[in-house]
């Protein structure tokens, strides 16, 4: 079979893909805003946080947005008084700014720039 070839063959009903547990019902992935900051490329969706402060241990969570348009965010936050802040394409965008200003920039850094643009809308100048 080549690349460009698929096997029309339907899998069977014994195939492990139809026999797996069912997936996990919970639409929020949580993590730290260290781990967000450091690896920004591993979420997706919105992100909601508690009421500030917020330090580099403050554990977020990604929700996705409730409607067909992405750019929308969910109208509510998975926990009373956390808001919704920043769909991880912008922190990506964040990271990526901070990274073009410094060489290597500091845990710090990436959080100043995060909490500037999250109450600024705007880039931060490192």
């Amino acid at each position: 079979m080549t690349a460009c070839q698929r096997d029309t063959a339907a899998p069977s009903k014994t195939h492990p893909r139809y026999n797996a547990l069912p997936m996990s019902t919970i639409t929020a992935t949580t993590a730290s805003l260290k781990h967000i900051l450091e690896h920004p490329g591993d979420f997706s969706g919105w992100l909601c946080l508690p009421p500030t402060p917020w330090t580099l241990d403050t554990e977020g969570a990604f929700k996705d947005a409730d409607h067909t348009e992405a750019d929308m965010p969910p109208a509510t936050a998975p926990h009373p008084g956390w808001r919704v802040t920043l769909t991880s394409a912008t922190i990506e965008d964040i990271v990526i700014n901070a990274h073009d200003q410094v060489d290597e920039p500091s845990v710090a850094q990436l959080f100043d720039a995060f909490v500037f643009y999250v109450d600024n809308d705007d880039f931060i100048l490192l």
